[in-house]
């Protein structure tokens, strides 16, 4: 493993842990997500499907696609109904309070992810994610000041062009 591949995943890391502290402070069971600036976000990488975070204890990563997904915690599924009966095969109670990303997703799945868990409402993820996402940990400092020093390099080429 690299540095930046340790540093990612020690980061990764950090991120689930400021989410889950700050979903434990509201008293929210789990969250959702499935939008490629959260999934990205929370997992460095973007499928199709649902990350599903408990307030405490590991994600599952809920694939739909594509095949080959390589994370601890991956189960495969068609349709977002399959969260509820693996989380139960798992030994997983359906929480009772639920961050979902109900600004970005349509209607219709809001719904399913509703029936699926048995709640009739819950929390915006959206918001929250972008709370969240606003405070730069220490490595999205560190990758921010290196991709300027790059593009300073590149800058101070044109007058040569």
């Amino acid at each position: 493993m690299t540095h930046y591949q340790q540093a990612l995943s020690d980061d990764l890391i950090t991120r689930r842990q400021r989410v889950q502290k700050a979903m434990q402070a509201m008293n929210i069971k789990a969250c959702i997500l499935s939008t490629g600036v959260n999934l990205f976000y929370m997992t460095g990488s973007i499928y199709n499907g649902y990350l599903f975070l408990p307030a405490e204890g590991d994600p599952i990563h809920f694939v739909r696609r594509p095949e080959g997904i390589t994370f601890d915690n991956t189960v495969y599924i068609r349709k977002p109904e399959q969260i509820s009966e693996e989380l139960q095969n798992k030994g997983i109670a359906l929480p009772k309070t639920l961050l979902i990303e109900i600004d970005v997703l349509s209607y219709g799945e809001c719904t399913r992810l509703f029936n699926t868990f048995g709640i009739t409402e819950a929390a915006n993820a959206s918001i929250f994610m972008r709370k969240i996402r606003s405070v730069k940990t220490t490595f999205e400092l560190e990758q921010a000041r290196h991709c300027a020093r790059k593009h300073e390099a590149v800058y101070k080429l044109i007058p040569s062009l």
